[in-house]
């Protein structure tokens, strides 16, 4: 059905490709194991995404309560759900041998520099597949085409508010490296790569091979949930390609492939209903404007080219939606070769059919639809750096690809002796990139100090007076994760329907207050800012105006309870001369 694309066409082409390939595996895994080494207690937090902390802090309720719940009251599926499974089995493990929680985050983010790894892994035999060997240049998939072309800029931006301080140890967003952060990017790398590599170079497809390639997109899908733009694109192709060339027999594989996926998504979908009476996770919902427009995007890119000086919250995510399209773009121009047979016009590819052109089509087609998704209806800045790893991917390789090609064409076939000094200067014009563009010793230093000294000094000073306080936090998770305190997300996410729905009305923090959530956190806040008698009601009103309206605070004050030099804990107290609370 597919022709079987190109075997290596040399023993020594072999040697080469299997060279470059361990290689690029050493250059993916090894800097962050060894700066986690080398590093003090608080490094890891310097790879650590804010929102693993919902993570991790659901997974440590699972494994101690036995169900999914951020709040430890209500159920919630507001998270990706392959990932949480296996974070879950995580820290079962290392609580089960009595690890720390720092020694557990230091394997979570070892084990996602693995299944980076394994994800390069099969990318690179899907490659030496259709192409036959890997070029030199595949070293560069590690910094990425994406983050070595938005770096310069860096140098150039700005930040602003709360992130002004860490503008001079942001690390560049897009690399490899970076995705080693405690979420779902490892397995959504890992995934991609396998779907890939059973894509591409088939001799023909069985039944079978559609049964596993359906499941292996589930699987995908389960890794993050917005990745079913990559799986519908990938089933797509392969329905049409097969469909072109043996009509419905051609297309059985991919029919096959597709009911799997569709089962195994449906069964996930019903246990959502079942379980938490939404089909859908609640996080996504309050994260999306669907299908209402949602201009920011469209207002942050006008922003980038109209400004001198480029503001990196709003260059990164923009960058990250826009640079692998354009590429994507790019690759259909150069691998696209229209001819004409039989008296009619068709298109085919430069690496023949089932090859790795097919395989980055349906990759380009799954980047569009993402990007096009998340710039509609997705504020920018709900959209993490760990939103778009195969976008990422697709653009490097396809500057590989192309280079590599053209590189053929002008050059002859170089000596080992210079490929040997091409390849020693790209891997160490990386690790010199990973020093300059990952490496800051201080990143997310701040998130360390509330964590490891900060969040026991707050649990005392409960301890010490008898009381479990229950915590509405306006932050990604840290809160909880650090004092084991039952906490409720100030910003919808990691809730149940009925908190949901209530952020939705403007109304979360009325019903947080009516279910006994009293005390208020936000890392944004410095306690230097606070007023320093509770009776200046304006002063601590304005101090969490950002997160909660006034309307909220009817019938209601704040009152300093726990104070530090740079943390505050604020408890809601009823007013003492307003009636009976309004009702919900």
């Amino acid at each position: 059905m597919v022709q079987q694309a190109r075997a290596p066409t040399s023993p020594r082409s072999r040697r080469w490709s299997q060279a470059t390939l361990l290689l690029t595996l050493l250059l993916v895994v090894a800097p962050v194991l060894v700066d986690l080494w080398v590093g003090d207690d608080a490094r890891v937090f310097g790879y650590l995404a804010p929102d693993f902390f919902y993570y991790f802090t659901v997974a440590r309720n699972y494994v101690e309560l036995g169900r999914w719940t951020f709040d430890q009251s209500s159920v919630t599926n507001g998270f990706h759900p392959l990932w949480q499974v296996m974070l879950a089995g995580i820290y079962a493990i290392g609580a089960g041998i009595g690890a720390s929680d720092l020694s557990i985050f230091q394997v979570v983010v070892g084990i996602n520099a693995g299944l980076i790894g394994a994800g390069i892994f099969w990318i690179a035999r899907a490659y030496v597949r259709s192409e036959g060997a890997l070029p030199a240049s595949f070293v560069l998939v590690v910094p990425s085409a994406l983050a070595l072309l938005t770096a310069p800029l860096y140098d150039r931006g700005t930040d602003y508010g709360a992130f002004r301080a860490l503008e001079s140890r942001r690390p560049v967003v897009g690399t490899l490296w970076s995705y080693a952060n405690g979420m779902e990017t490892g397995a959504v790398i890992a995934l991609f790569g396998a779907c890939l590599w059973w894509f591409v170079g088939r001799a023909s497809w069985s039944r079978r091979d559609g049964l596993i390639f359906g499941a292996l997109l589930a699987g995908l899908t389960f890794a993050r949930l917005d990745q079913i733009f990559f799986a519908g694109a990938l089933l797509l192709v392969l329905l049409l390609a097969g469909w072109r060339r043996e009509g419905i027999r051609g297309a059985g594989p991919a029919l096959i492939g597709g009911l799997t996926f569709a089962a195994l998504v449906g069964a996930y979908l019903v246990y959502n209903k079942a379980t938490v009476g939404s089909w859908l996770p609640l996080s996504g919902s309050v994260k999306s404007s669907f299908p209402r427009f949602d201009g920011n995007n469209l207002r942050h890119l006008r922003e980038l080219f109209t400004q001198e000086r480029p503001v990196i919250h709003k260059l990164f995510r923009q960058a990250q939606i826009h640079i692998p399209a354009l590429l994507g773009l790019l690759h259909l121009l150069l691998a696209a070769q229209v001819r004409r047979s039989g008296g009619r016009w068709r298109i085919g590819w430069r690496a023949g059919e089932g090859g790795i052109d097919e395989a980055l089509l349906a990759t380009t087609l799954g980047v569009w639809l993402l990007a096009a998704y998340n710039f509609c209806f997705v504020p920018p800045y709900e959209q993490g750096t760990w939103y778009y790893p195969i976008s990422t991917i697709l653009g490097s390789l396809v500057l590989i690809r192309w280079g590599s090609w053209a590189m053929g064409k002008v050059a002859r076939r170089p000596a080992a002796a210079g490929r040997c000094v091409v390849m020693a200067a790209l891997v160490a014009g990386s690790i010199w990139f990973f020093g300059q563009a990952m490496y800051r010793r201080d990143y997310n230093r701040d998130h360390a100090e509330f964590y490891l000294e900060e969040a026991p000094k707050i649990v005392a000073f409960y301890e010490a007076r008898g009381v479990r306080p229950r915590v509405i936090e306006y932050y990604d998770g840290l809160f909880a994760a650090a004092t084991g305190l039952p906490t409720l997300s100030g910003f919808g996410l990691v809730v149940d329907k009925e908190a949901a729905a209530a952020k939705k009305r403007g109304r979360l923090f009325r019903l947080a207050y009516s279910r006994g959530f009293d005390r208020v956190h936000s890392f944004y806040l410095n306690a230097a800012q606070l007023p320093r008698r509770s009776r200046d009601q304006s002063g601590l009103v304005g101090f969490i105006a950002r997160f909660v309206s006034a309307g909220e605070l009817a019938n209601l004050e704040l009152e300093v309870e726990y104070r530090s030099p740079r943390f505050t804990v604020l408890r809601v107290v009823p007013r003492p001369d307003a009636g009976e609370d309004e009702e919900e």
